[in-house]
């Protein structure tokens, strides 16, 4: 309960008292006047929201204000409670892709964050009703996209090798948090926290990476081989077009290729002279 509703229900208790002393013949009906107001107050006007919750107040059906944590008064018929917002933090993790530094090198930029409403939101304006109104995965998504303008913009004024220094990447995360707190305000929102976990791609991501590389060679070599068996054999069926490719892989691994029905013979890269039709 505030100071206003502290005051409030004190002055009441001072009235009635003032009035059972100047009016003693009744004073029993002004206490039971009293109590009978004080318990009307209380089942009416009077709710509780439990911390870290605040409850969202419609007041004539649209959203007005932020109530406080604990017991607070409402105007009766006028406001009614919404849906409650949780103000504990919230922490995320996410990774910027395709981030190029000044130079124009990429930089692997993977962040860890925490943000909440900020805790002095009170009357709710257009933008932070758009926020509280969102889902809690939308919010995330919110945030993330407003911390991914802003590094964008900001690793500009940087190099590659500087942002490998770790007092460099401090230096651009406080830019970054003040940046998006003032980007975040009219939302009702605020980061506490921003950490750059590193700018270079974890062991796990440059080992993927190379699979990934090594199996594209691999590929293009497959593809090499397969427009090979098509010029020189136009007209097989699909069937068979793919049991050639099957035996072409056998080849490369140096297996002969079991029961291989008049197969014909011909290298897996052809150069055929130039005097020579192509079959």
């Amino acid at each position: 309960m505030d100071s206003s509703m502290r005051g409030l229900f004190v002055g009441m208790a001072a009235i009635a008292i003032a009035l059972m002393i100047f009016l003693p013949n009744l004073a029993l009906l002004i206490l039971f006047c009293w109590i009978l107001t004080q318990g009307g107050i209380w089942v009416t006007c009077m709710r509780r929201v439990n911390e870290p919750e605040r409850a969202i107040i419609l007041r004539y059906g649209h959203i007005h204000h932020l109530s406080p944590s604990g017991i607070f008064f409402m105007l009766p018929w006028a406001e009614t409670m919404g849906d409650l917002v949780n103000m504990k933090p919230e922490s995320q993790e996410f990774t910027i892709t395709q981030l190029h530094a000044g130079d124009g090198e990429g930089v692997y930029m993977n962040l860890e964050l925490t943000w909440r409403i900020r805790p002095d939101l009170d009357t709710i304006d257009e933008q932070a009703k758009q926020f509280l109104l969102k889902t809690p995965d939308q919010r995330k998504t919110y945030i993330e996209h407003s911390v991914n303008v802003v590094a964008r913009q900001l690793v500009q004024d940087y190099t590659s090798d500087q942002l490998k220094r770790a007092d460099a990447r401090e230096r651009a995360i406080d830019i970054i948090r003040t940046a998006i707190n003032e980007m975040l305000e009219p939302s009702g929102v605020m980061i506490d926290s921003l950490f750059w976990r590193g700018s270079s791609p974890a062991k796990e991501l440059n080992d993927a990476k190379l699979k990934v590389k090594i199996a594209h060679e691999q590929v293009q070599g497959m593809l090499t081989d397969i427009e090979a068996v098509r010029e020189r054999l136009p007209d097989v069926p699909a069937q068979e077009f793919l049991t050639y490719q099957a035996w072409i892989e056998l080849i490369r691994r140096g297996v002969s290729p079991p029961g291989a029905p008049n197969m014909p013979q011909f290298p897996l890269n052809p150069t055929p002279p130039a005097s020579s039709p192509k079959q």
